[in-house]
């Protein structure tokens, strides 16, 4: 007996043989021929095997009619194979759907001229009209003009537990620093720092309130400029606004509009870029890791030059981190030995200057960990979905005698 496949590649089979599919557990169904069912269901009730026996019954009594009707398949693949089509989509001018297509159309149109060959000597096993049915559903297919919605290329990213609420700490404290900066460079340090002290998104408290009343949001997002493509990771949090039950930016808002005065307070907040707004919440955007993403001919996939690790190599993925941090380790190290020569001078005002830069550093770094460990978690997972419409019939048909995989027609596609 062949091996069960499953139930729509079964029900095509079933169509095209005058068969019958039957459950054979696990999503997995057997195709037997009317007589086959016919006797297996005889044998079945003289056992006594009745719940077999009814399944039996069941297949026999239905009808199985694959369409071309247009339904909607969806695959998930994983990231290099999800890169293959934005390069060969970028380089071609085509839709995803456009490419799944024309690949999915050679080879079916060779599996149909095989069956017709095989229908010549076996025309009770793949009767001529059905096949010329499938043939004319494929070439009106083909013809279809492909309606798709723009491709925004945000990467489906897995979920990544164990570093939500230390990424929350270390960029609200980047978001803080930053902040500063900002105000002072604008002759607003003093107003900046009460600003940052009546909302007080850097109080443990507050950062764990916010981590669990608005979940994080890791995105990743890959850029076309040209013929190059830069993959990015950002993640989006919410560090000032009102919350659902603390509404202490709204208040921070008045209290700051009593000491400032409406017109500075507006001009503090124009220069900071942070609106403080009653209703909804404002939202930071802070970029972990990006650079240019290579897909090489050899299925090797390239950050910024860098061959990525396979997920398991713990040692390979310690080396690729030291390089990418590499001019952050270097200059750390630089400003230890010039934090050392201030020491030794008691030039206290450096010694300040000089461990917060190595703060900004140590921090900066922090984040960067994060992304490459949101690369490593991509590179692992078949987290990317790809969805597009097609006839029924030609689904059923690839899928029963076709390689049935998105992933396995973009390998056989892209060598």
């Amino acid at each position: 007996m062949e091996e069960p496949i499953s139930e729509r590649a079964a029900q095509f089979l079933a169509w095209l043989r005058d068969g019958i599919p039957v459950e054979a557990g696990a999503r997995k169904y057997w195709v037997f021929s009317r007589g086959e069912a016919k006797e297996r269901l005889k044998e079945l009730i003289s056992e006594e095997r009745y719940v077999e026996a009814k399944e039996f019954a069941r297949a026999l009594s239905q009808t199985y009619l694959p369409s071309a009707k247009y339904v909607t398949k969806s695959f998930r693949v994983s990231f290099p194979s999800y890169l293959w089509l934005v390069k060969r989509a970028s380089e071609t001018g085509t839709t995803f759907t456009e490419l799944i297509r024309n690949f999915m159309v050679a080879e079916l149109e060779q599996i149909l001229e095989n069956l017709n060959t095989n229908s010549a000597s076996e025309s009770s096993q793949y009767p001529a009209e059905k096949l010329r049915e499938v043939e004319d559903t494929l070439k009106e297919w083909r013809k279809q003009d492909v309606k798709e919605r723009a491709q925004t290329l945000r990467l489906q990213m897995p979920y990544f537990p164990e570093m939500s609420l230390n990424l929350w700490e270390v960029c609200i404290e980047e978001v803080i620093e930053s902040t500063l900066r900002k105000g002072s460079v604008a002759g607003f340090e003093e107003e900046t720092r009460m600003l940052l002290a009546q909302t007080r998104i850097f109080d443990e408290v507050t950062i764990r309130c916010l981590h669990e009343t608005y979940p994080e949001h890791l995105q990743g997002e890959l850029v076309r400029s040209n013929s190059d493509i830069s993959l990015e990771f950002n993640f989006r949090f919410m560090a000032w606004g009102s919350l659902s039950k603390d509404h202490r930016a709204i208040t921070a808002q008045a209290e700051l509009n009593e000491v400032f005065g409406q017109d500075k307070l507006e001009q503090l907040l124009k220069v900071l870029n942070l609106p403080l707004r009653e209703e909804n919440p404002s939202w930071f955007k802070m970029n972990l890791l990006s650079g240019k993403i290579e897909l090489l001919e050899s299925k090797e996939v390239l950050f910024n030059g860098l061959q990525i690790p396979e997920k398991r190599d713990q040692k390979g993925w310690e080396d690729f981190t030291n390089k990418i941090l590499r001019m952050f380790t270097d200059e750390t190290e630089k400003v230890k030995e010039q934090l050392d020569v201030a020491l030794s001078q008691e030039e206290y005002k450096e010694v300040q200057e000089l461990t917060n830069s190595l703060a900004v550093l140590t921090r900066r770094g922090k984040i960067i960990r994060y992304g490459i460990d949101s690369l490593r978690l991509l590179m692992g997972s078949k987290s990317q979905v790809v969805s597009f419409n097609l006839p029924e019939i030609i689904l059923a048909a690839w899928e029963a005698f076709g390689t049935g995989s998105l992933e396995a027609l973009i390998e056989g596609g892209g060598n």
